[in-house]
């Protein structure tokens, strides 16, 4: 679990690093901040691997 949660926190940075250093504004939604953290994170390839 704890791969997981690191997982997501670091393409969270991801996002937050992207979209700060092409000039855009951060969405105040979490479930965009959700979606692109699990896209980043690889996770979304995992789970597809699994079923």
């Amino acid at each position: 679990m704890n791969g997981v949660i690191v997982s997501m926190a670091l393409a969270a940075a991801a996002y937050w690093a992207k979209q700060t250093a092409a000039g855009r504004d951060l969405s105040g939604n979490p479930a965009v901040w959700t979606v692109e953290a699990f896209d980043k994170s690889g996770m979304a390839y995992v789970h597809q691997q699994h079923r």
